[in-house]
């Protein structure tokens, strides 16, 4: 009778636990619908949504990694160290990033990138170089805030995860709003898809880093007691780090990289560029919406490291396969 309560009582964690943590992706694709939306009651919906859909998704490629930061707060940030190692890698990493989305926007390599490439018209094309360019600093920003989600996490604030996405969703939503009554609507209408990520994510970031400060913080290596079997080995180092994400990010970045191929082919066979502009649009407003029903199940990978110490852990894998 007691082992069947213990039982219950794990499975009711892992739920609590992943619960929030799987709304934080159902949020991204929801937002992104937010941001379709503002672009739709613009001027030049069809060419905006293209350019827009263009951009956003080849940017969430170099967005990838960054992604991945959620994993090394989880399983490798133990200590203040390591959490200086684990966001100057953030920096780091958010710099070359930037670099690369700026010479597309900027230079010859957008050029033949968007417009050869996916054969689009020069309107279409411009627009998403324009994003390329104000689109930057967000892998940056969405590292920072995972590096600190990912140590809430290890500590069971997978709540306070999911409200900074609930946060980042509304922010985006009350920023469309705003800027929908402002001149952007009619003359810089890629601008408020863009803006409206940089609010959201930049909430999401201060929800985490405020979050992190008030529940961890002074936690971490408080005593040898209680961090004597969350210590490392070895101090944690960028090596260490990039070591530990490079199969992560690969893997991320591989599911990433679909949708800009899906987007050149329907660019590429498209009968007329018209076309083509026409059905990269379609894919902007329809892919996110197909995602939502599967897309949280990559989260599940947080379950082992953070309930590493629960012995009857494997008798939650079925659940998971049900799901």
């Amino acid at each position: 009778m007691a082992l069947r309560v213990s039982c219950q009582g794990t499975y009711i964690s892992l739920f609590r636990y992943l619960v929030p943590l799987a709304f934080t992706t159902v949020v991204v694709d929801i937002g992104e619908q937010f941001l379709n939306r503002s672009i739709a009651q613009g001027a030049n919906a069809v060419h905006t949504l293209a350019a827009f859909g263009l951009a956003y998704t080849l940017t969430k490629f170099f967005m990838a990694p960054m992604e991945e930061m959620k994993q090394v707060g989880l399983v490798l940030v133990h200590d203040h160290r390591g959490r200086q190692k684990a966001l100057g890698t953030v920096i780091g990493a958010g710099l070359l990033s930037a670099a690369f989305l700026v010479a597309i926007g900027k230079t010859k390599l957008g050029i033949w990138l968007v417009d050869d490439l996916h054969q689009v018209d020069g309107i279409t094309g411009s627009l998403a170089r324009q994003a390329f360019l104000y689109l930057c600093g967000l892998p940056a920003l969405q590292g920072l805030a995972w590096v600190h989600g990912g140590v809430l996490l290890q500590w069971h604030h997978s709540a306070l995860v999911g409200a900074a996405s609930l946060a980042d969703i509304g922010m985006q939503i009350l920023t469309v709003g705003v800027l929908l009554h402002t001149s952007l609507k009619c003359f810089q209408t890629i601008a408020i898809p863009v803006l409206a990520a940089y609010a959201g994510m930049t909430t999401r970031l201060v929800f985490l880093v405020c979050g992190y400060y008030y529940y961890v913080h002074r936690r971490l290596n408080e005593s040898k007691e209680t961090t004597s079997e969350k210590m490392p080995s070895k101090p944690l180092t960028v090596r260490r780090i990039l070591g530990f994400l490079w199969p992560l990010a690969l893997v991320q970045m591989v599911q990433k990289i679909s949708r800009p191929i899906i987007n050149l082919f329907a660019a590429r066979t498209a009968a007329t560029v018209s076309s083509g502009v026409e059905a990269v649009a379609v894919l902007s407003v329809s892919y996110p919406v197909a995602h939502l029903p599967y897309g949280w199940l990559n989260d599940t990978r947080a379950l082992a490291p953070a309930f590493q110490k629960v012995r009857r852990l494997s008798h939650f894998q079925p659940c998971v396969i049900g799901l």
